[in-house]
């Protein structure tokens, strides 16, 4: 029985010496998964749990977001989207006191040729909007983990730029209906038509003198005879291209005159409508798009909940509320140990 006393004891001082020995490794591993626990605990959302709170984190990620739309306004901001209406534009024309007839019927037949680019710019700039606000929308939120608040306001965001664009296809509508209505007080028009003129009759003065160089007769010596004239043959009628529009020279009469007024006048009057249709649409774009819709969305978004209703959508999940209790468990029961370890130290 002494002997086994003895190993006992000797058995017994073997355990102690080891456990101290290890016992200070033991110590710091659990501090460090206490500060782990503690760490992951940290990084969880506080859980909001009154509707001040709510009002509060709401208000703060809603200025986050203007702050950014503010910045994409104010910066480096394009409008890309606004030359597609310059390749569009339609062949339109001005009244013309000699032959009002003819112009309306051409009016008539390429008004037409506006709206399909128009509409096309809207609805780009729409889609462009769009995956810009809920681009800025995401990385400002992405930090939250608020999925049901999160979808509505994607929702809203979505919405706002739909209606922006109905009421921005509407304004586009009532100005392409006044362009059928053709009228300018624009000095261009004017500029351009003298313009255009000025730059036809130098073409037909050097047509002329063209013609009248090849038609002159050219000696042609036929052994010691003298010189016999020869008529060079007349050539065709020639084209010339001025600012972008062809015309055709041939001899001067009242309709062919009167033909040519009206070609330079449709020329004149359809930069005219280019510009003024660009300039018109890309405003209404911009009014709808930017500052009715992207300036003023945090507004929107701010008035769309009641705090008893963000307190529902940002209430904590019950998956986050479930790790949330058992990281505390896990700090509690690493604590309890390292307690315990101290006292054997």
């Amino acid at each position: 029985m002494k002997e086994c006393e003895q190993l006992v004891k000797k058995l017994a001082l073997i355990q102690q010496q080891r456990i101290r020995s290890t016992f200070p490794d033991i110590i710091e591993r659990l501090k460090e998964e206490i500060q782990t626990k503690k760490k992951q605990l940290k990084d969880l959302p506080i859980p909001i749990t009154s509707e001040m709170e709510c009002l509060a984190k709401f208000n703060e990620m809603t200025n986050v977001y203007r702050e950014s739309i503010y910045a994409k306004v104010q910066g480096n901001y394009k409008n890309e989207l606004m030359s597609m209406i310059v390749n569009g534009g339609a062949t339109v024309s001005p009244r013309s006191s000699t032959n009002d007839t003819v112009i309306e019927r051409l009016f008539t037949n390429e008004d037409y040729k506006l709206k399909e680019p128009c509409m096309n710019l809207v609805k780009e700039t729409k889609e462009y909007m769009t995956q810009t606000l809920l681009s800025l929308f995401d990385r400002t939120y992405v930090v939250a983990n608020y999925p049901a608040l999160i979808h509505r306001l994607r929702d809203v965001i979505v919405r706002d730029t739909e209606l922006a664009e109905q009421k921005c296809l509407e304004r586009v509508q009532d100005t392409l209906i006044m362009e059928r209505h053709i009228f300018t007080l624009n000095h261009y028009y004017m500029n351009t038509v003298n313009s255009l003129k000025r730059k036809y009759e130098i073409d037909q003065q050097q047509n002329k003198a063209n013609k009248k160089t090849a038609t002159a007769p050219t000696p042609v010596s036929i052994g010691f005879k003298e010189p016999i004239p020869v008529p060079q043959p007349v050539p065709a009628d020639i084209c010339s291209l001025i600012d972008g529009v062809q015309f055709h020279f041939s001899d001067v009469s009242n309709e062919s005159q009167a033909a040519v007024d009206i070609q330079i006048a449709m020329h004149a009057y359809c930069k005219v409508v280019k510009k003024r249709v660009i300039d018109q649409v890309s405003q209404l774009c911009y009014h709808f798009f930017v500052t009715n819709c992207a300036l003023l969305m945090h507004i929107t978004l701010s008035n769309q909940f009641k705090s008893t209703d963000l307190l529902v959508l940002m209430a904590e999940s019950v998956e986050q509320t479930q790790k949330r209790n058992e990281i505390k468990a896990s700090i509690k029961v690493f604590e309890e140990a390292l307690n315990k370890g101290l006292e054997f130290l």
